[in-house]
């Protein structure tokens, strides 16, 4: 390996300065220099490695970019400025180290980097720019890697990366940009109550994802929010939530009930259906009774009272054959999870069957129900 060395005396090297050099493998920057150039190493095909001293904390535009061999990349500064793509088309990149103290990763920062597999955001940072890891399909697994310190995520940052989990950090609100988790990998989704307003795009395209979880305190779902989600099955949408925007759940193919836990919200064009294999399909959205606002197509959908009753007086209530059950009647074609715990001071729901009603009553039993003091019941959605 082919080391570029320089003397203890240098301060700054300057725009382009070594611009498309191949003649060496390995950067060392001393930490004597307080200023890195716009390209300065770009096209320089034959880095490998490059270590950046402590006196940089300013990352210029274009720096690295086109190195395409570079795999590893070390910044010893803590960086306050980060002008856009500086590791632009740098495919081989693997590894990206981070001093503490940096406080923003820039605008596109990584983009592209296909085989970025470790880079820990320092806690320390605040900022994530657009696009900063769009397209690092290597970069599998966030959690614990957005620190608490993050309160703003830019347009696109972690599009197309195979992230499949991640922590929201606390203090993040709604400062994401468009299409910030778009494309990923991610399966399961708790939205935090700090966000009440999910922005635009912000999970499209996340065809692994099979579960949301929102907050009570959520009040708009925006256009697109998770178009293309393919493997949702179900979703509740709790009643604080007013504005469900256009194509929020555009293609979700196999979506098949939409549950509202309050009165009907704003719905925005085609917020919901989609089409598979050429043919057009439309989720069926349920509603609660005592709601207000629905009517029999709302919004050009069918809607259906979700109102599963457990029947007290009709003679099959209490212990049967060493079970305790009963009939369970409501509107036909609604299904249904029943769910136990056993203390409803620190409650665990436990599920114990999914029904669905057809027109007549359906049996529950529980043949469990002797092994503690108390059960409790109840139902949800699917």
């Amino acid at each position: 390996m082919t080391n570029l060395i320089f003397g203890t005396n240098l301060v700054s090297i300057g725009d382009d300065a070594f611009n498309s050099c191949s003649g060496f493998s390995s950067v060392r920057i001393p930490d004597t220099v307080t200023n890195l150039g716009q390209w300065a190493f770009a096209f320089c095909d034959g880095i490998q490695s490059v270590k950046v001293g402590r006196g940089v904390t300013a990352i210029s535009s274009n720096i690295f970019a086109d190195c395409i061999n570079l795999t590893n990349l070390t910044m010893l500064g803590a960086i306050n400025s980060w002008a856009g793509r500086a590791f632009d088309n740098c495919p081989d990149l693997a590894s990206a180290t981070l001093a503490e103290g940096t406080t923003l990763i820039g605008n596109g920062a990584f983009q592209g980097c296909s085989k970025l597999a470790y880079c820990p955001i320092p806690d320390t940072v605040t900022t994530i720019g657009n696009s900063a890891f769009e397209d690092c399909v290597s970069l599998t697994n966030s959690n614990g890697t957005i620190p608490n310190s993050v309160t703003n995520i830019g347009s696109y940052a972690f599009s197309g990366t195979h992230l499949t989990s991640f922590d929201f950090p606390t203090n993040i609100g709604e400062n994401i940009g468009d299409g910030a988790f778009s494309d990923t990998l991610l399966t399961n989704l708790i939205i935090p109550p700090s966000i009440t307003s999910i922005g635009n795009g912000w999970f499209g395209g996340c065809a692994y994802l099979t579960n949301v979880t929102f907050p009570d305190t959520l009040t708009y779902i925006g256009p697109n929010a998770f178009g293309g989600c393919s493997s949702l099955l179900s979703t509740t949408i709790p009643a604080s939530v007013t504005n469900v925007g256009s194509f929020a759940f555009y293609d979700t193919v196999f979506l098949n009930g939409i549950y509202f836990a309050g009165n009907a919200p704003v719905l925005g064009m085609n917020a919901f259906g989609g089409e598979n294999d050429g043919l057009l399909y439309s989720a069926t959205l349920y509603y609660l009774p005592g709601t207000t606002d629905w009517t029999p197509t709302y919004g050009g959908y069918t809607d259906i009272l979700w109102n599963p009753q457990a029947q007290t007086g009709d003679g099959f209530f209490g212990v049967r054959t060493n079970r305790f059950g009963f009939n369970i009647t409501g509107t036909s074609n609604v299904m249904f999870v029943v769910e136990a715990c056993t203390n409803l001071a620190h409650p665990v729901w436990q599920p114990l069957g999914t029904y669905t009603l057809t027109g007549s009553p359906v049996y529950f039993s529980d043949a469990q129900w002797m092994n503690w003091p108390g059960r409790y019941y109840r139902f949800r959605s699917p």
